[in-house]
């Protein structure tokens, strides 16, 4: 009992860090529902970000839910997620900083056939601060400054369940939840009261996904056909706005007059969007592993999905993952480092923004195309049932051959620790 109550304190711990931190400082963050996290556990992301058929005894993949019925112990992880990121054009060369915690996952086996899960994990983050300015003839210097923080978040509970050998299939149920706030700020040379315009937008819905997996033996070889399938879902979602007018002085913010205030004055349905995404992978049982998956979001189903009454265009994502992961000798008790899982991966994903929108210029690159490089360690401790994972990302997008346009550059340092141990033992009365 007091295991379960440490469980879900750190959830709700989890819960408030994930809603007060600034995760990303990414210009692009402003357009859709942010910059999209795409969080896997540690083991896919030093993989290059396979997930659909990875499937092991001693750790929650929350992104297929079918893989809980593989769980032979319960396993609680936690992790963290540091990013360093350049972002540059022709104009500006600026370095960030961001950490945070990255997730929270509990799961463990009901039967031999049925398996449970929830985690915690950030499904879009928002963090921009973009300033502009122009002369007029009467008004002097006018600037514009946009800033928008927040992001949204999922708590999953999932289960799955093995009707026959090598089949199983599994359901999440996402709760998704967060605030997203986006401010617009004016000024002018010739006088000292400025316009202000802030946006809130809120959500509280629950969609789910659905997930299957098949493993074929082969001697000492599992052949592993994994998918996922996430249903196009409206999320019930609130939008606050208000306009005022305010002065500026000593770097604080002082409301003067409130013009307007409106609540779900525009569209108020989030549109999540249909995403599948299926996997194959070889594997020499505690040897290694060869994995390739594909995935594909149709975002391109609402230009408006954030109630933005902009003229920029999503367009449909397409990820391709390819991951590696070698053991030498899973059972030396000699070396250490013979026992230790060693991880590499590269992906590509073409991207969700459409730039020549963005920009309203003729570009030939009209994606924010990505490729990212990968490696990892999973470093046994007490007797190889827990595990400490250590991982390093770098991504790069290819935004196009326009130089006022920004590129973006992450090395990101992921840390995460799973502990395995029986909690539920029955027992035994001569």
């Amino acid at each position: 009992m007091k295991k379960l109550r440490f469980t879900f304190f750190c959830i709700f711990l989890t819960i408030g860090l994930l809603k007060s931190q600034v995760n990303t400082y990414s210009p692009y963050s402003y357009f859709g529902v942010g910059e999209l996290e795409n969080s896997f556990h540690p083991t896919s992301i030093s993989m290059g970000g396979v997930n659909s058929t990875l499937s092991e005894i001693n750790y929650v993949n929350f992104k297929n839910p079918s893989s809980y019925s593989y769980l032979e112990l319960t396993s609680f992880e936690i992790g963290n997620k540091t990013n360093f990121s350049k972002i540059s054009n022709n104009s500006i060369d600026q370095n960030n900083f961001t950490t945070r915690l990255s997730h929270i996952s509990l799961g463990f086996p009901l039967s031999k056939k049925i398996g449970f899960a929830v985690s915690l994990v950030p499904f879009s983050s928002v963090g921009y601060d973009i300033t502009s300015t122009m002369e007029d003839s009467e008004l002097g210097t006018v600037q514009h400054t946009y800033s928008g923080e927040g992001g949204f978040n999922q708590f999953l509970i999932g289960t799955s369940w093995a009707p026959v050998k090598n089949i199983s299939i599994g359901l999440n149920c996402n709760w998704n939840f967060g605030t997203i706030s986006k401010n617009t700020y004016v000024s002018t040379g010739n006088s000292p009261v400025y316009f202000g315009d802030e946006i809130i937008y809120s959500i509280g819905d629950v969609n789910y996904d659905i997930g299957f997996l098949y493993n074929y033996n082969i001697n000492d070889y599992q052949l592993k056909i994994g998918s996922v399938f996430s249903p196009e879902k409206k999320i019930s979602s609130s939008i606050n706005r208000s306009q005022y007018t305010y002065s500026y002085s000593n770097n604080f913010i002082n409301v003067l007059d409130t013009i307007s205030i409106e609540t779900n004055h525009l569209n108020s349905d989030l549109s999540l969007p249909l995403n599948y995404s299926i996997g194959i992978s070889l594997e020499n049982i505690d040897s290694w592993i060869l994995a390739l998956d594909y995935s594909y979001t149709n975002w391109a189903i609402s230009d408006n999905i954030l109630w933005d009454q902009t003229t920029y265009s999503l367009v449909d994502q397409n990820e391709f993952s390819f991951g590696a992961q070698i053991v030498p000798k899973k059972d030396d008790i000699y070396n250490y480092f013979n026992t230790v899982e060693y991880r590499f991966g590269l992906s590509y994903s073409s991207g969700y923004l459409d730039l020549a929108n963005i920009s309203h210029e003729n570009i030939r690159s009209t994606n924010l195309e990505q490729i990212s490089f990968s490696f990892g360690m999973g470093l046994p401790i007490n007797n190889l049932a827990s595990m400490f994972h250590l991982g390093l990302k770098y991504n790069t997008t290819i935004s196009s051959d326009d130089p006022s346009m920004i590129n973006q550059n992450y090395l990101s340092f992921n840390l995460a620790m799973t502990l395995n141990e029986k909690w539920f033992k029955k027992i035994k009365i001569d």
